[in-house]
C-alpha cells in the first residue's frame, strides 16, 4: 500500500513530498544550499570526478559508523572507483588496518591497505577468516553484498570467540555480487554485530550537504583518475567507453 503521504506514480504531487512553497504555509521557504568553495590546490575537475564516488565511503565512515583512530576496516569491492577511495579515505580518516577485498589483481596491489584478498579466489573465505581471527575487524564496507557478504557473515561467526566485546559495524553501500543472501540469525546472537546500510535516505541530505565541505577539505590526499572532456565533445564522449577506473568531467 502506498504511502498516504506520497503519491503513487501519476497521482497529483502532494505537499507532503514536494518542494516546500510559498502555497505550503507550514513549510519552511525553499533556500537553494551555498555552494561549497574548493580548498586552494583542489582543481574543479578533481572535485567534480570525486564527490559521487567517494560519499559512499566518507559517509559511512563518518556518519553511520564513524571511525575511531586506529579501527581496522574491510573494504569488500575494493577495486572500483568508490572502493578504491574508500581505501584511502579510511586510511585518511585515520583506520590503524585496512583489509581490501576486490577481484583486480593489479589495483589492489596499489591500494594502500594492509591486506589484500581476492574475493574471486578459491580460498577467500578461508584467507578472510584468518584475516579477521587475527586481529579482528571493525567497521565493514560492503559495496558487493551476494557471495562475498555471505563469505564475511561465514568469517565472523567462525571468529566470534576472538570478536567478544568488539562492535562490529557492518555497512553495506551496494549490491553488485547480486540481491540476496543467506544469513544466519545466530550472528546476531553471538556477536556485537550491527547492520547498516548507507546512501540517501539513510543519510539525511541535509547531513550529506554538511560533510561535502569536509570531504573536498581532504581532496588533496585523494586520488582519482580523471578525464576532461571539452563540452563541445559531449556526443563524442556520451558515446565513448570510459576507461575502465578513470571518470570523465565535462569542462568549458
Amino acid at each position: 500500500m502506498a504511502s498516504p503521504s506520497c503519491p503513487t506514480a501519476g497521482a497529483s504531487t502532494s505537499t507532503a513530498c514536494a518542494r516546500p512553497t510559498a502555497a505550503s504555509p507550514s513549510a519552511p521557504p525553499y533556500r537553494p544550499r551555498a555552494p561549497s568553495h574548493l580548498p586552494d590546490g583542489v582543481a574543479p575537475e578533481h572535485a567534480a570526478a570525486l564527490v559521487n564516488p567517494a560519499s559512499s565511503s566518507w559517509l559511512a565512515l563518518r556518519l553511520r559508523a564513524p571511525l575511531e583512530p586506529g579501527q581496522t576496516v574491510l573494504v569488500l569491492g575494493a577495486t572500483g572507483t568508490s572502493g578504491q577511495l574508500a581505501v584511502q579515505i579510511a586510511r585518511a580518516l585515520g583506520a590503524g588496518r585496512i583489509i581490501a577485498a576486490g577481484r583486480n589483481a593489479v589495483v589492489l596491489a596499489a591500494l594502500p591497505a594492509d591486506l589484500t584478498l581476492r574475493v574471486d579466489a578459491p580460498d577467500f573465505p578461508a584467507a578472510l577468516t584468518a584475516a579477521i581471527g587475527e586481529r579482528g575487524v571493525d567497521v565493514i564496507l560492503d559495496y558487493l553484498w551476494g557471495a562475498p557478504a555471505e563469505a564475511t557473515f561465514h568469517a565472523l561467526l567462525a571468529c566470534r570467540h576472538a570478536l567478544t566485546g568488539r562492535r562490529i559495524r557492518y555497512v553495506d553501500i551496494g549490491q553488485s555480487a547480486g540481491d540476496h543472501i543467506h544469513f544466519s540469525p545466530h550472528a546476531l546472537r553471538s556477536l556485537d554485530l550491527h547492520l547498516l546500510g548507507s546512501g540517501i535516505g539513510s543519510v539525511p541530505t541535509a547531513d550529506i550537504a554538511r560533510e561535502v565541505p569536509h570531504l573536498l577539505a581532504r581532496a588533496r590526499e585523494l586520488t582519482i583518475a580523471v578525464d576532461p572532456v571539452p563540452l563541445a565533445r559531449v556526443g563524442e564522449a556520451w558515446a565513448a567507453t570510459a576507461e575502465a577506473g578513470r571518470r570523465v568531467v565535462m569542462v568549458p
